[in-house]
């Protein structure tokens, strides 16, 4: 069986296709492209479209040199960051880049709330100035109207595996570089969303890695010749 990993990093992507042979892991890279943020006055934002465009190509090329089918397909990415969702479940603009100058001085700000050592006591988190609590309390502190419109919140490898499927699920591991999941808890910190006012309401269930979350969409298995393969919440 053959599977197929979007592995996103901050600077570059990568499609590698993967098998186990003889209990030995074969990985065939397919495809890399170069992930180049684009600056707006704003602030630092993704080209998420862009990156999926390459993920598509990808998919494409794989099925070019390999017959037969695949397992799976599930992507991964860097945390923190993450897009939202409209009621139609469409993108509500383009995500906001963790290196986003819009964020400076939310953790202290957010520190006057609610003291350190109870944030870390809930979510078992370091304290980073980029992390998801402090980019969402900027847009709830800001009144940002994406916020207003907004009814999903997907980390990034969930929102490109949201792409593929159309079906939802926040995997858990990337959910708690959130700085707002309580692994004790084995859910979302409620108490810190409704100390800091932020909308419990966008965050989807989490799902354990591993998950298989749907199958590709319709439109892209035309596309790539890929129908029926799983899509899967990767760790």
């Amino acid at each position: 069986m053959r599977y197929l990993a979007c592995d996103l990093g901050a600077e570059s992507g990568r499609i590698v296709a993967g098998n186990l042979e003889k209990g030995r892991l074969n990985l065939e890279l397919v495809h890399r492209f170069p992930n180049q943020p684009v600056w707006l006055p704003e602030g630092l934002r993704w080209d998420i479209l862009g990156i999926f465009r390459e993920i598509v190509s990808g998919l494409v090329r794989y099925r070019q040199t390999h017959p037969g089918g695949l397992a799976g397909i599930s992507c991964d990415s860097w945390g923190v960051d993450f897009g939202l969702l409209d009621n139609r479940g469409q993108l509500v603009g383009n995500p906001n880049h963790y290196r986003s100058r819009r964020f400076e001085g939310a953790l202290e700000r957010v520190l006057e709330i609610i003291p350190a050592r109870e944030i870390y006591r809930r979510t078992g988190i370091q304290f980073l100035p980029f992390n998801t609590i402090y980019q969402l309390y900027t847009l709830a502190s800001e009144s940002d109207p994406a916020l207003k419109i907004s009814r999903k919140l997907l980390m990034t490898a969930d929102l490109m595996n949201f792409f593929l499927s159309g079906e939802t699920a926040q995997e858990f591991t990337l959910a708690t570089t959130s700085q707002l999941y309580d692994p004790n808890r084995k859910g979302w910190a409620s108490g810190i969303f409704k100390k800091l006012g932020l909308p419990l309401k966008l965050m989807p269930a989490v799902t354990p890695p591993a998950t298989v979350i749907g199958k590709l969409h319709a439109r892209l298995a035309a596309e790539t010749g890929l129908a029926g393969t799983p899509v899967i919440a990767g760790a």
